[in-house]
């Protein structure tokens, strides 16, 4: 007995061979977009993370002033907010295949370009990062929506965990690797290149056949999105989670050394940040797929950032500052988490839930971009952190309030 008399022995009654073929092969299909969706959000968070450990190797090594310090950090959120929604166009119109090999083609090329050294070659591959970042982040949820609607919460965890499990990794070896590695701070950029490099065979064959989830099936467009009440709420709770992180980012370490702990012991503690935030990223997403609707977990998941950041405004002791960093981590985790699992609840279909990831991006990043410089601008002002992190307690009662709003069962 051949195979073809095994399908059509053993298929349903009166279900076709082909539409039986297909279901056979749908497994294996979803184990391996599971496996391209885990090793491409690898890379999303990676590359970005060890700037921050190393610039004080880059400054040193290519003369850099303060100010370009800080844009080298920044110009990623920039090419995020600007690049968003024209890469989930193309996602709609190239396909999620096409669209995410040639992110991850000019991820690489970036990492490649900006390990030559020179300050013209290394923001430009900075920039290069960043826009294939963003394709990746703007293009997954409508991936995991698509082929993946019955389980958007554990594959949303899944991704996200992953980003944030990338970012831990690489912040902690990025370092000891510039130290010991005979290129330096080189050396650290270029051992990401193998990741997204094999990132980019994995999708190569998913080429050779024109994606069908790239065919349009009469979604709102970017306008009537635009004046979506539910779209503007996820993309502020976008915005503002954004902004909380990227402060704490920039300027975590710092805060914690004003309240009198050594350099050595405050460089630990976005790594334990990171840490904590991992566990929250996962379960955050599929809580929420399970509930009616996602207004309890954004209040809470708020609520707890508001304490992390109150603690660590008038924390006096070590056990108390490792507390605010937990609470903060948890609560980091959990609403970025939230966020992408937005991004395909409040939809109807992948091309919507494409089109409000680009959204949301622009606005979020947009936003976030301004955070650091705005806290660095307020710390030099004021020699100290108290203003700051009262306008951060402010933002994380905001971002409960507009998580209210964003977490109603309702679609665009």
């Amino acid at each position: 007995m051949n195979i073809r008399d095994i399908l059509t022995v053993d298929r349903p009654s009166g279900q076709k061979p082909a539409v039986f073929r297909r279901n056979i092969m749908a497994a294996p299909r979803r184990t391996f977009l599971v496996f391209l969706i885990v090793l491409t959000a690898f890379n999303l968070r990676a590359s970005l993370a060890i700037v921050g450990p190393l610039l004080s190797f880059i400054e040193t090594d290519l003369s850099l002033s303060a100010a370009a310090a800080g844009l080298l950090t920044t110009l990623p959120l920039l090419i995020f907010a600007l690049f968003s929604p024209f890469v989930s166009k193309a996602g709609i119109k190239f396909g999620g295949a096409a669209t995410i090999f040639s992110g991850l083609a000019v991820m690489t090329a970036g990492i490649l370009l900006r390990v030559t050294g020179s300050i013209p070659a290394l923001f430009t591959g900075t920039a290069l990062i960043g826009y294939g970042i963003i394709v990746g982040n703007v293009l997954i949820p409508g991936v995991i929506k698509h082929h993946f609607p019955e389980k958007i919460g554990i594959m949303t965890g899944l991704f996200t965990t992953t980003m944030c499990l990338s970012s831990a990794i690489a912040s902690a070896i990025c370092v000891p690797i510039a130290e010991k590695s005979p290129l330096g701070w080189r050396g650290s950029f270029l051992i990401f290149a193998f990741p997204a490099a094999v990132a980019l065979c994995f999708w190569f064959p998913l080429l050779r056949r024109k994606s069908g989830d790239s065919t349009p099936s009469g979604t709102s467009g970017f306008q009537e999105l635009l004046h979506s009440g539910i779209a503007w709420q996820v993309s502020a709770f976008m915005g503002l989670q954004s902004f909380l992180f990227y402060c704490l980012l920039s300027w975590l370490p710092q805060i914690i050394a004003s309240h009198g702990i050594s350099a050595a012991s405050s460089g630990y503690s976005f790594s334990l940040f990171q840490i904590i935030a991992i566990p929250a990223s996962f379960l955050a997403p599929i809580i929420a797929e399970r509930a009616e609707n996602q207004i309890r977990i954004a209040t809470v998941s708020s609520l707890i950032y508001t304490c992390g950041a109150l603690v660590l405004l008038t924390a006096r002791n070590v056990p108390l500052l490792v507390l605010s960093i937990v609470l903060m981590g948890i609560a980091s985790g959990s609403s970025f988490s939230l966020c992408f699992a937005f991004f395909s609840i409040r939809a109807g279909n992948k091309e919507q839930a494409t089109k409000l990831s680009g959204m949301a991006q622009c606005v979020g990043y947009l936003v976030a971009s301004v955070g650091p410089v705005l806290f660095g601008a307020l710390n030099d002002r004021f020699h100290s952190w108290t203003i700051p992190l009262l306008i951060f307690i402010g933002m994380t009662i905001l971002l409960m309030f507009t998580g209210r709003l964003a977490g109603r069962n309702v679609k665009i």
